[in-house]
């Protein structure tokens, strides 16, 4: 007997082999996606012999959404024990895992050299990667919603699971909610449904009529979840609100559920050994935590070991669940960077297989600083992330064996099933509510701010739904329609855009200078293409006021990303230089870091005009060397950064004792507003400031930290020496922007943040009070976006003769 199943074992193992051996390079898309796929490839064959039944697939779904970790790696994992024992279901499972385990490894050595900021197609890449998976798994909850939906029940259950999951999130709550479903179905199956039945039949009954005998157990259950040895009951049933088509369609899968119990019986885990599997894993469980509890130090890899085995223990929902918990894990005891989490946040997403890899990535760069080589650390994340969620779904099998054939069971599987594909529609929300990523927003933004990535996903589901595509191929076209969108953009705006035409001003001279040809200097990105050619138009204005000629020799007080000093180099032609000094490190700033602007416009055709400098400002002007090669000084946007007005008085003081700078060019914003629409950038910024006294104005990483007007940057010009020579207003283009930046941030702070900052009750009182008025005028206004930058004051401030 044993001879003759062998050969049956090695068939199935090599079936399954087929089935998966590309798995660990195509699965993109997460957990959803990668349900799909595992039903095309083994419930329906994908053009080869079913492996097993629809009711088994449910079954796993099922229990891979009750047990912690990672749900698609689960039923993987259980779906080729039972058809090819234990050593097959490992080699799939690391067929499946170690490709991306291994390439989130290899970003962990190589994340040194990866710039905060991505490259621009990247992005683009990512974005189209993302709306592409979007498309996949709402196909896959639709589909998966069909097999769960089997009555009106199962229906509610899954629209209330799914609205439920958007509206919270917790550790905890995913779970709770699939219980739930489970516990609703068992209570109605069991306890409400016949007697429901009852009343109803009673109420419709006419007087006189003789009651119809019910038989309240097989009423119960609906047919399409009743094992096969209950159909006969319910056929000898005349009436419990079950059709034909239902008893027939039990009847047509009697074939099916008979063999993947036969299946599972093939390959299946005795009863005790299962038990002492669920016990074992426990009791390392409890050593682990006793451990995590009583070591005072304990080393750093026990310590990563024990966080990941915690985490892939307590998880339940997958990878958008796993995430927050392994920032809290890795990132507040300072062993990951919040910069290298994100960037490896944002690449894990394009990876294929599963998400909990992440932790092979967080775990090698965990022991970057120690002594132990990383590869360590990435086994341990992969040990610890994955060994408790494989380990009970192993143990689990022999408890199911015995379990599947109750009623209920059954009755709890259907509700739980039900809620857990609910979830997926939820999946569908969370990833569309952060699929577009960008530069500055990391963490990504929603996929409806750009329509290209709606039509990406609309695309991409009807492909793989109508017309057959295979997923792999549709999430890959996703991601090259994100890099064609990204060439798009970059042509669009060189032929498109308009440009403003500038303010007159009384004081002007006339430069040459054309704004379009001015932004395209810049380092921009698509996504952000109309932001520079409203700042330019904006600086070029600047320039003109304060009548900047050719062959001059500016040094730019805060020069940032260069906004200010492109426009500048353009201005003084090549007979005369830019020289840009700015304290902020070049890993600082976005939508592209000082770093990343500043080589930029080092290698644009006025390059050799500029000279970049990372030194404070101060310190840089007293040291003295070549300084006497400047007239200009320039100080455009740059005070409001500024830790106090002390350093602004500092700063004139500097700039004063240097005898070849015979001027100094101020501009900022004003705090008054020529139109209504920008009162609230005024008070934005007003609020900011309030909110900036109570932080460490050296740590801080606001853009408002000293709030100064007019009248008060005079006050200090004069008093380091300086005399105000002309001055005026520029009311700013519509189109420009800053004021919607500085409102979104205002509005961005909750209550509990500005508790936690300010103290003191009367000052909480007016904040809250501007914050209010911020939101009532911009809610006014029609939103945000119509929002208008403030009026800016500039000053020519001159050197005494």
């Amino acid at each position: 007997m044993s001879s003759s199943r062998t050969p049956s074992r090695r068939s199935n193992t090599r079936d399954v082999l087929l089935r998966t051996f590309d798995l660990g390079f195509t699965a993109f898309g997460g957990p959803p996606a990668h349900f799909q796929i595992l039903h095309k490839r083994f419930v329906e064959g994908s053009g080869r012999p079913s492996l097993i039944s629809e009711q088994t697939y449910q079954e796993l779904f099922s229990i891979s959404q009750a047990l912690p970790g990672p749900a698609s790696t689960k039923m993987t994992f259980c779906i080729a024990f039972l058809r090819a024992g234990f050593l097959t279901a490992l080699g799939v499972f690391l067929i499946w895992s170690l490709p991306g385990a291994v390439g989130m490894y290899a970003l962990s050595l190589g994340i040194e050299k990866v710039d905060e900021v991505l490259p621009s197609p990247v992005y683009a890449l990512l974005s189209g990667l993302n709306a592409s998976t979007v498309g996949i798994i709402a196909l896959s909850a639709v589909q998966l919603a069909r097999k769960a939906i089997t009555d009106p029940l199962t229906r509610l259950l899954v629209l209330l699971s799914a609205c439920a999951g958007l509206c919270y999130n917790a550790l905890w709550y995913f779970p709770t909610l699939i219980a739930i479903g489970g516990c609703v179905t068992l209570v109605w199956d069991h306890f409400l449904r016949g007697r429901v039945g009852r009343l109803v039949a009673k109420m419709r009954r006419p007087n006189g009529d003789q009651p119809a005998v019910v038989d309240e157990e097989a009423e119960g259950i609906p047919m399409d979840t009743l094992p096969t040895q209950s159909a006969p009951s319910v056929k000898s049933s005349g009436s419990g609100g079950v059709g034909a088509a239902a008893i027939l369609e039990t009847d047509r899968n009697d074939d099916s559920v008979s063999s993947s119990t036969t299946t599972s019986s093939e390959h299946k885990v005795p009863l005790k050994l299962g038990l002492l599997i669920i016990v074992g894993f426990f009791a390392i469980f409890t050593t682990l935590m006793v451990l995590r509890g009583t070591l005072r130090a304990p080393p750093l890899p026990l310590e990563l070991f024990i966080s990941m085995f915690l985490a892939g223990t307590i998880i339940f929902g997958g990878g958008p669940v796993v995430i927050p918990l392994l920032r809290e894990y890795v990132v507040e005891p300072g062993w990951v960077s919040p910069r290298d989490f994100l960037i490896g946040l944002a690449i894990i997403q394009a990876f294929p297989g599963p998400n909990f890899n992440f932790a092979v990535y967080l775990g090698a760069l965990a022991l970057r600083s120690t002594n132990i080589p990383t590869i360590v650390g990435a086994l341990l994340g992969f040990l610890g992330i994955f060994f408790p969620g494989i380990t009970l779904s192993l143990g689990f099998q022999s408890i199911w064996r015995v379990m599947r054939s109750n009623r209920f069971v059954t009755s709890l599987l259907r509700g739980i099933n039900a809620a857990a594909v609910g979830l997926v529609f939820t999946a569908v929300h969370r990833l569309w509510d952060i699929g577009y990523v960008k530069p500055d927003a990391a963490r990504g933004v929603s996929l409806g701010s750009d329509p290209w990535w709606v039509v990406v996903a609309a695309s991409v589901y009807v492909g793989v739904d109508s017309f057959e595509i295979p997923t792999p191929l549709g999430i890959m076209g996703g991601g090259l329609m994100g890099l064609g969108w990204y060439g798009a953009a970059l042509i669009w705006p060189r032929i498109y855009t308009h440009v403003p035409s500038a303010v007159h001003l009384q004081q002007s001279t006339m430069l040459s200078l054309d704004v379009t040809e001015i932004a395209q200097l810049n380092i921009w990105e698509p996504w952000f293409k109309s932001a520079p050619t409203n700042q330019t138009v904006h600086r070029v204005n600047l320039a003109k006021a304060w009548n900047i000629s050719q062959g001059s020799r500016i040094l730019e007080i805060g020069c940032g990303q260069g906004d200010c000093t492109v426009v500048l180099a353009s201005a003084v032609g090549d007979s005369g230089h830019v020289t840009g000094v700015d304290p902020a490190a070049l890993d600082y700033g976005a939508p592209a870091t000082l770093g990343q602007a500043q080589s930029h416009l080092l290698k644009s055709k006025i390059g050799h005009r500029i000279s970049f400098v990372q030194a404070d400002p101060i310190e840089f002007l007293n040291l003295g060397e070549n300084h006497d090669t400047f007239d200009t000084a320039v100080l455009a946007h740059c005070i409001y950064y500024m830790s106090s007005p002390t350093v602004l008085l500092n700063t004139f003081r500097a700039l004063f004792k240097v005898p070849s700078i015979k001027r100094v060019c101020v501009a900022e914003y004003a705090l008054s507003a020529s139109n209504i629409d920008g009162y609230p950038h005024v008070l934005a910024v007003l609020a900011q400031a309030m909110i900036e006294v109570h932080k460490d104005a050296e740590k801080s990483e606001s853009n408002v930290r000293t709030v100064l007007g007019p009248e008060g940057i005079s006050k200090l010009g004069k008093e380091a020496g300086w005399l105000v020579s002309r001055e005026g207003m520029i009311v700013p283009e519509k189109e420009q922007e800053d004021g919607r930046w500085e409102v979104g941030a205002v509005l961005e702070y909750t209550e509990v943040e500005i508790d936690r900052l300010i103290l003191d009750e009367r000052e909480r009182a007016v904040i809250n009070g501007m914050k209010g008025s911020i939101s009532r005028s911009v809610e006014e206004l029609g939103g945000v976006k119509n929002v208008r930058t403030m009026d800016v004051w500039w000053t020519v401030l001159n050197r005494p003769e």
